[in-house]
Protein backbone atom coordinates (compact mmCIF):
# COMPACT_ATOMS: atom_id res chain seq x y z
CA UNK A 1 0.00 0.00 0.00
CA UNK A 2 1.67 3.37 -1.05
CA UNK A 3 1.73 6.16 1.97
CA UNK A 4 -0.12 8.34 -0.62
CA UNK A 5 -2.95 5.69 -0.30
CA UNK A 6 -2.86 5.46 3.48
CA UNK A 7 -3.01 9.06 4.01
CA UNK A 8 -6.29 9.31 1.90
CA UNK A 9 -8.27 5.83 3.53
CA UNK A 10 -7.07 7.69 6.89
CA UNK A 11 -8.58 11.50 5.52
CA UNK A 12 -11.70 9.52 4.59
CA UNK A 13 -12.16 7.41 7.96
CA UNK A 14 -11.61 11.03 9.64
CA UNK A 15 -14.54 12.61 8.06
CA UNK A 16 -16.62 9.28 8.52
CA UNK A 17 -18.59 10.41 11.73
CA UNK A 18 -19.17 13.96 10.42
CA UNK A 19 -20.90 13.39 7.36
CA UNK A 20 -22.89 10.50 7.88
CA UNK A 21 -25.85 10.33 9.81
CA UNK A 22 -25.58 6.73 10.64
CA UNK A 23 -23.34 5.33 14.03
CA UNK A 24 -20.38 4.07 12.57
CA UNK A 25 -22.17 3.45 8.94
CA UNK A 26 -24.30 0.91 10.70
CA UNK A 27 -27.03 2.29 13.60
CA UNK A 28 -29.26 4.61 12.36
CA UNK A 29 -29.14 6.93 14.71
CA UNK A 30 -33.14 8.69 16.08
CA UNK A 31 -32.19 12.66 15.73
CA UNK A 32 -29.04 14.62 14.58
CA UNK A 33 -25.85 12.79 15.80
CA UNK A 34 -24.65 14.87 19.53
CA UNK A 35 -21.08 16.36 18.73
CA UNK A 36 -19.51 13.88 21.71
CA UNK A 37 -21.13 10.96 19.76
CA UNK A 38 -19.14 11.97 17.00
CA UNK A 39 -16.22 12.52 19.23
CA UNK A 40 -16.40 9.17 20.30
CA UNK A 41 -17.00 7.90 16.82
CA UNK A 42 -13.79 9.82 15.56
CA UNK A 43 -11.75 8.09 18.44
CA UNK A 44 -12.81 4.48 17.25
CA UNK A 45 -11.91 5.47 13.42
CA UNK A 46 -8.73 6.59 15.01
CA UNK A 47 -7.84 2.65 16.55
CA UNK A 48 -9.45 1.68 12.98
CA UNK A 49 -7.24 3.23 11.15
CA UNK A 50 -4.10 2.84 13.50
CA UNK A 51 -4.74 -0.81 12.84
CA UNK A 52 -5.24 -0.68 8.95
CA UNK A 53 -1.49 1.43 9.45
CA UNK A 54 -0.07 -1.40 11.23
CA UNK A 55 -1.12 -3.56 8.54
CA UNK A 56 0.03 -1.36 6.03
CA UNK A 57 4.23 -1.34 7.79
CA UNK A 58 3.78 -4.83 8.64
CA UNK A 59 3.04 -5.95 5.23
CA UNK A 60 5.86 -3.51 3.99
CA UNK A 61 8.94 -4.16 6.34
CA UNK A 62 7.58 -7.29 7.32
CA UNK A 63 7.89 -6.22 11.23
CA UNK A 64 6.34 -3.28 13.30
CA UNK A 65 8.36 -1.04 15.00
CA UNK A 66 7.97 -0.42 18.85
CA UNK A 67 6.64 3.37 19.19
CA UNK A 68 5.99 5.63 22.45
CA UNK A 69 3.18 7.45 23.95
CA UNK A 70 4.34 10.42 21.82
CA UNK A 71 3.54 9.11 18.21
CA UNK A 72 -0.22 8.19 19.59
CA UNK A 73 -0.90 11.66 20.69
CA UNK A 74 0.66 13.22 17.64
CA UNK A 75 -0.93 10.67 15.29
CA UNK A 76 -4.31 11.36 17.19
CA UNK A 77 -3.84 15.25 16.43
CA UNK A 78 -2.78 15.18 13.02
CA UNK A 79 -6.34 12.71 12.88
CA UNK A 80 -8.25 15.46 14.56
CA UNK A 81 -6.67 17.46 11.99
CA UNK A 82 -7.97 15.61 9.19
CA UNK A 83 -11.18 15.42 10.20
CA UNK A 84 -11.60 19.65 10.06
CA UNK A 85 -13.21 19.39 6.75
CA UNK A 86 -16.19 16.94 8.03
CA UNK A 87 -16.50 19.53 10.87
CA UNK A 88 -16.39 22.59 8.81
CA UNK A 89 -18.98 20.98 6.56
CA UNK A 90 -21.12 19.60 9.57
CA UNK A 91 -21.24 22.59 12.14
CA UNK A 92 -20.54 25.34 9.69
CA UNK A 93 -21.29 25.02 6.56
CA UNK A 94 -24.60 22.80 6.22
CA UNK A 95 -26.34 24.45 8.74
CA UNK A 96 -25.61 28.14 6.77
CA UNK A 97 -27.30 26.53 3.99
CA UNK A 98 -30.65 25.80 5.10
CA UNK A 99 -31.25 28.89 6.57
Amino acid sequence: MTPLLLIVIISLLANIPWLSPRLFLLINYPNKKPFWVGTIELIVWYAISLLIAMWAELDYTGELHSQQWEFYVTTLCAFFVLATPGIVYRYQWSTSQKS
